[in-house]
């Protein structure tokens, strides 16, 4: 399937989806989302669990090298409070290098096993293990199944439900195809800060990166806003800077988190 064909009917579906999120939030024991979106730091939190949760979006890159487009999704899905699985990847991902030359296609797939660790009120930690494995073509993913390891701390400072909410992720990725020379573990990091501005607004600023012996280190500024059309429903959009020259440039978003579903 071509390109415009398949993010056409991506969007068609993920439309569908937020609709259902939207149709679902009416319902009285409908859960409220717990979006993970659109920072790179994940909260300790899981989904409601029995529930099934989405998370989709667009997301367009500015380079100095390559530029790009690309439709990341991701299915959340909890058994307790404390344990759950995550799969996701990206749906479509279109690359432009500086001579004009596209490629596009599906991404690559991750898949997640979530563990939460209650410490105190306000304050858990957490991981996530899993792999990611090559679905993509050639040249828009990794080409070998790489394997993901994510710490997580989350904490609202001990002031309570309306409180500043910081989401601390320091993670470690084996890279099954490294280049000759480099280190084949890369660490990643993310440090996210997010806060309500009015009732259903929701701010966020983060800073990440990722190091990787004899590769250059990259960092992101990241800035966003959530609107939480429904509890069920949070819509999503910002922008992120990169920081070094190894770093995408520019990045633009926009996207949703919603509740679609009770699986017995």
């Amino acid at each position: 399937m071509g390109g415009n064909g398949f993010s056409s009917g991506f969007f068609g579906l993920v439309t569908m989806l937020a609709l259902w999120g939207a149709g679902c939030a009416r319902a009285d024991d409908t859960p409220a989302a717990t979006p993970y979106r659109p920072t790179i730091a994940n909260p300790a939190a899981l989904s409601a669990p029995g529930w099934l949760e989405v998370e989709a979006g667009f997301q367009g890159d500015r380079g100095r090298d390559l530029s790009g487009d690309s439709v990341p999704y991701l299915l959340k899905y909890a058994f307790t409070n404390d344990w759950g699985l995550l799969l996701g990847g990206n749906a479509y991902i279109r690359n432009v290098d500086l001579g004009g030359q596209a490629s596009d296609g599906f991404g690559d797939t991750e898949l997640l096993v979530k563990h939460r660790i209650p410490v105190l009120d306000g304050t858990a930690f957490g991981f996530e293990t899993g792999a990611r494995f090559p679905t993509a073509r050639a040249g828009l993913g990794s080409g070998k199944t790489d394997y993901l390891f994510t710490g997580v701390l989350s904490s609202d400072f001990g002031l309570g439900d309306n409180a500043p909410q910081l989401d601390l992720n320091l993670g470690a990725t084996r890279i099954g195809a490294h280049e000759s020379g480099a280190g084949r573990v890369e660490l990643n990091w993310a440090a996210s800060v997010s806060d309500d501005l009015a009732p259903r607004w929701n701010a966020a600023l983060e800073l990440s990166g990722a190091d990787r012996r004899g590769v250059a280190d990259t960092r992101q500024l990241l800035a966003a806003l959530a609107f939480a059309a429904r509890p069920s429903l949070v819509l999503d959009f910002g922008f992120a800077r990169g920081l070094t020259r190894a770093s995408t440039a520019w990045s633009g978003f926009f996207g949703f988190t919603a509740v679609v579903g009770k699986i017995p």
